[in-house]
């Protein structure tokens, strides 16, 4: 057993509710140190299989258990750590969809065998490029602790925090739905309404199964006192759940729950299929839940070219000059900022990188989305303004850590990004754009200049953009990269700027 000092290890700001659950940093890789009590159960989950049943089948990040040593903890479990962590206020539609279809899978498959979520919040999601994949085992809890009196004690934190988000984005509110996922309280049901009334649209929210609502009216007037009472009422109801698991046991497991058992386990055992039946029946709403659609082909008609590493006659100047320096600096992550449908993106991820793209446009985030997971590419696609990137929010970032720490990257893409931030936003000048994609890029930056000459850019040519100069930007650069050469860009009057630190 290797013992770690305090001093050598670095807890993660967002692993700070639960002191007997945390999750921290030692030499680069990511551990979690477990407390007494929850020591022996997650023991228990890794031996009884479970645990590398939801790794197998890709519902939980790959996490084992590790013979280090840590003062406060019993025992230590290590996880892969994902090349970037993202939010849901940073996600498409579609993909805030496919991660509460991911919690319920995995909520589903814990159900299975016994047990129940304590966590139902996107938070415990993440996106391993396209995947969604849930994270947190310390979520697992025994039956009885997180399902009282049939009650699911998570189902309004789901709610307000993954399914409520979920419709919005899918009446096309999804910028509201973002702002108000920001704030800790979620997304209540009157803001729900509300917002839905307005647009004129009915909301049909999912119902518990029928036992579930008649012990919710019931429990209003009874106590543990009366629960023979309402066990009795409910019989047949458990009767027909114990039909319905019957159609899907072996003769012999069916033999054996046909025989007579105490009250209380025939109260369990209602418990658990009311519960389990609630997270299908949800999944299935979930399913149904359509979204808006997207554009089906690139917004810029010069890069709708057949994507390959072989390059192709129809390939700009451009493409071929960022294709060049991808094949020849081979850098392990790549950030494309302003990436529109992502053509650049794909290029890099072909050519082996990690790639994360930034696009304020939900659409065109949607569309590479869509297509990451058609091809399998590395390729984690955000909803993100270059100019108003994720803030740290909450005490020591507990709630969200920057974006700029969480998505630095070897070489960031800039292309036909510069002018379009100077145009819409009129920043001050050159120096904030630059100090912005330093601090992205922790080696190589590739950003394209468009001059005052370029036919989009009539509109500057003003005494007011006077300063919008290649020499100015350049002298901008200057400040945070060591090297700088130019290549070729599309059209001509165009420039790419490979800079390195």
């Amino acid at each position: 057993m290797n013992k770690i000092a305090s001093s050598e290890i670095t807890f993660h700001p967002h692993s700070i509710i639960d002191s007997k659950l945390r999750l921290f940093w030692w030499k680069g890789n990511l551990y979690r140190g477990i407390g007494t009590e929850e020591a022996v159960f997650i023991t228990k989950l890794f031996k009884d299989g479970l645990i590398q049943k939801l790794i197998e089948q890709e519902l939980l990040i790959e996490s084992e258990v590790v013979p280090l040593e840590i003062d406060g903890f019993d025992m230590v479990v290590s996880h892969r750590t994902l090349p970037f962590t993202s939010y849901s206020i940073e996600w498409c539609p579609a993909m805030v969809k496919d991660a509460v279809l991911t919690l319920l899978e995995f909520g589903i498959e814990v159900a299975k065998h016994g047990f129940a979520l304590e966590d139902a919040h996107l938070g415990n999601v993440l996106f391993d490029g396209y995947k969604p994949i849930f994270i947190d085992l310390g979520s697992i809890k025994p039956f009885d602790k997180r399902v009282h009196y049939f009650r699911w004690e998570s189902w309004n934190e789901f709610l307000q925090y993954s399914l409520y988000p979920l419709i919005l984005m899918s009446q096309g509110k999804d910028k509201v739905a973002r702002l108000l996922m920001f704030d800790q309280e979620g997304i209540s049901i009157s803001n729900l309404l509300l917002l839905t009334r307005r647009a004129g649209r009915s909301v049909q929210l999912p119902n518990p199964p029928i036992i579930v609502r008649l012990q919710l009216g019931l429990m209003q007037v009874l106590r543990p006192p009366y629960l023979d009472w309402l066990r009795n009422k409910l019989s047949s109801i458990q009767a027909i759940f114990t039909k319905q698991s019957h159609e899907l046991q072996p003769e012999s497991e069916v033999i054996e729950s046909r025989k007579p058992q105490p009250q209380s386990e025939l109260l369990e055992k209602i418990r658990q299929k009311t519960y389990l039946k609630l997270l299908e029946e949800t999944r299935e709403y979930v399913k149904r839940i359509k979204l808006h659609s997207f554009p089906t082909k690139s917004l810029n008609p010069s890069e709708s070219s057949i994507l390959s590493l072989v390059i192709q006659d129809a390939w700009t100047a451009k493409q071929m000059a960022v294709y060049k320096c991808l094949t020849e600096l081979k850098p392990s992550s790549v950030l494309d900022i302003g990436c529109r449908t992502g053509w650049y993106s794909k290029l890099a991820a072909f050519s082996g990188s990690q790639v994360v793209a930034f696009d304020k446009n939900p659409d065109c985030i949607t569309q590479l989305y869509y297509d990451a997971h058609e091809k399998k590419l590395p390729i984690l696609p955000l909803v993100m303004d270059f100019t108003q990137l994720t803030p740290a929010y909450g005490l020591s970032s507990y709630r969200y850590m920057a974006a700029t720490e969480r998505f630095q990257c070897e070489m960031v893409l800039a292309l036909g990004l510069v002018h379009h931030i100077v145009y819409e936003q009129k920043p001050p000048q050159f120096d904030h754009i630059v100090q912005g994609l330093a601090l992205l890029s922790n080696r190589w930056l590739i950003v394209e200049f468009v001059p005052l000459e370029d036919l989009q850019m009539i509109r500057f040519r003003s005494l007011r953009h006077s300063w919008y100069t290649l020499e100015n930007f350049l002298t901008a650069l200057r400040k945070r990269f060591s090297s700088i050469h130019t290549m070729p860009s599309h059209p001509e009057s165009r420039v790419l700027l490979v800079c390195e630190k």
